[in-house]
């Protein structure tokens, strides 16, 4: 169900459609219990005992290659472990993960640094491939691409600026010889808003807000439509939520459904969002084109207003096509989208007679 109003106090909530990956194994559900509260008190008694974590942060240039999917990015392992503590229950969940908070001790009083608050999130399941360092890896890898588009998206939008969260890998060893792995960011304080998710939500859709809000929504879903349109269509930044403009924990759709976790529904994902998306005055001033996949008549009326010419991608041969904006505006679905090459060899037609019904039919080679 598509939620109908801001989500407070949340880091991970999100919706998953039926369509979304998911693990091919049962999913088995961890014992938690949600206790929703404010960032606890240094005397807490929900804080757990102190434990030792190794941190390990994940190092990535400024910029990634033209593929936008080989991250050229390297695990490092800090040498020496880090005593933390974290809240014994999580304050809220997401589709597949804990929120938990989290403190670092000082090395030299062991006592907790209070001015470094920060979040640790774990997976709601305890499925093994879903708790691995590479589960999370994947996780955190998502945030540094967004991060890096951000930047990109940062120089191009005066009218509102858009960041994420810089987060580390923690991983707990017991004495028993199992680990807990945690994806660790900075927590911040105030009102968290989601305002889009994975799918086609977006809060705008739903819910009335002020100029303000409206503003943040709206670029919100351009910066979305910019991680499409830059990586050449290669991938999409979506499920964006977080305090004012500092976002957290997206979740990235990707050509290749291999990267940036179980949440990734690769063109699925493309299409749930471009079916929802409503071109705004940010969308323009960092040049973006309406997509064929949004609303036919929203794309006709961008399109004609502003008499854009848009490159598209044949549906058969995957050669880039310049048409004409309002025959791009009406193509009703991508697949009726060919180059002139593709066109006449369509229009090549054999005639057979069915062997069932004895009825003749026509159709072309070039398409079965």
């Amino acid at each position: 169900p598509k939620p109908t109003q801001t989500i407070a106090a949340t880091l991970l909530s999100s919706t998953i459609p039926q369509s979304s990956t998911l693990p091919s194994e049962t999913l088995v559900l961890r014992d938690f219990t949600i206790v929703k509260q404010p960032f606890l008190s240094e005397y807490s008694s929900a804080w757990s005992a102190p434990m030792k974590g190794h941190k390990s942060l994940l190092h990535a240039p400024g910029t990634i290659p033209d593929d936008y999917v080989k991250l050229p990015a390297q695990i490092y392992r800090s040498g020496k472990p880090s005593l933390v503590r974290l809240s014994k229950n999580p304050f809220a969940e997401g589709a597949f993960r804990l929120a938990y908070y989290m403190q670092i001790f000082d090395e030299q009083t062991d006592q907790p640094i209070l001015d470094l608050k920060f979040v640790a999130k774990q997976s709601k399941f305890t499925n093994v491939n879903l708790n691995s360092l590479q589960a999370h890896e994947d996780d955190t890898k998502a945030q540094v691409v967004s991060r890096i588009l951000a930047n990109k998206f940062k120089q191009l939008n005066s009218l509102v600026k858009v960041d994420f969260q810089i987060c580390f890998l923690l991983q707990i060893d017991h004495p028993n010889g199992t680990c807990d792995v945690y994806s660790v960011e900075p927590y911040i304080a105030g009102k968290y808003v989601k305002w889009t998710n994975n799918s086609n939500f977006v809060l705008s859709n739903s819910l009335d807000m002020d100029d303000e809000s409206s503003l943040r929504c709206k670029a919100a879903t351009a910066f979305s439509h910019f991680t499409f349109q830059e990586t050449k269509g290669k991938l999409l930044v979506a499920d964006l939520q977080g305090v004012n403009n500092i976002f957290t924990d997206p979740q990235i759709h990707c050509v290749n459904r291999n990267l940036f976790g179980v949440g990734n529904r690769g063109e699925q994902g493309f299409l749930d969002f471009f079916s929802s998306h409503v071109c705004s005055s940010i969308c323009q001033s960092v040049g973006l084109k309406p997509h064929y996949y949004q609303n036919n008549q929203q794309v006709e009326a961008a399109l004609l207003m502003e008499g854009m010419k848009h490159e598209i991608v044949c549906s058969f041969c995957g050669q880039l096509v310049e048409a004409s904006a309002l025959r791009n505006a009406r193509c009703a679905h991508h697949s009726n989208i060919k180059c002139a090459t593709c066109k006449q060899r369509c229009a090549v037609q054999s005639h057979r007679t069915c062997v069932k019904c004895s009825s003749n039919f026509s159709f072309s080679p070039y398409l079965y």
